[in-house]
């Protein structure tokens, strides 16, 4: 990744890192630490094997477009938990990761986390290799799905400034032909499908009053995921 795309992949991830730590209000049940514990390793341990001990493994598990057109569509999860750009970039991916998992816990449970970082991920690279991108492996651009989805969950005051930074960044990484422009289009798209569910589901009402399943009406509703 340029300096140009890793400038405007930070100009997206730390907006959104800021309308993360919007207060979710005391009825909004936090999840426990471990569960974001246990989802940095899922993805860390791997990565720091291959890059240690076993630097065979990227190239057994990386996004390869050829393979993956002769079925090995496995790839396009093993290659989120396997790191192309070196101690370097590893410790770029698993930081971000560290600290997205560590603000949402604020706003998702992992029932809503995992398929936003796993399916986004697999989303991007199925998108990347369609558009004729580079085969390579890491979790920055599930990373960006995430982030990026679970604005979907926050109050759009706090969310709309950063999810307009992040469209004019994903136009930004597309024009300069950088995957991670697909990856942002794709959270842009998440945040919006979850705030529509929630509002869909809460009859209309915002996401902020779906906290611990009551409406300002006192009526029933559902509690996020």
């Amino acid at each position: 990744m340029s300096t140009f795309a890793v400038l405007a992949v930070w100009a997206v991830i730390v907006p959104a890192w800021l309308s993360l730590r919007t207060d979710p209000g005391p009825r909004r049940r936090r999840v426990s630490p471990a569960a974001g514990v246990i989802t940095w390793l899922f993805v860390a341990v791997p990565s720091l094997v291959q890059l240690g001990v076993a630097p065979g493994l990227l190239r057994a598990g990386r996004r390869d477009a050829a393979v993956i057109g002769e079925g090995e569509v496995w790839r396009l999860v093993t290659a989120l938990v396997l790191q192309d750009g070196g101690w370097l970039g590893g410790a770029f991916n698993l930081g971000i990761l560290a600290v997205t998992l560590v603000l949402v816990r604020r706003w998702l449970r992992p029932r809503a986390w995992l398929p936003l970082l796993v399916g986004g991920g697999v989303l991007a690279g199925l998108a990347t290799i369609a558009l004729g991108g580079p085969d390579g492996a890491g979790c920055s651009m599930a990373v960006i799905v995430l982030l990026l989805g679970t604005l979907g969950r926050v109050p759009a005051k706090a969310a709309l400034p950063a999810l307009g930074i992040a469209l004019v960044a994903a136009a930004v990484l597309l024009t300069a032909h950088d995957q991670h422009g697909l990856a942002v289009v794709l959270g842009i798209l998440a945040a919006g499908g979850l705030r529509a569910a929630d509002w869909w589901q809460g009859g209309g009402t915002d996401v902020r009053d779906l906290a611990d399943g009551r409406d300002r009406s006192g009526g029933g509703g559902h509690a996020p995921a």
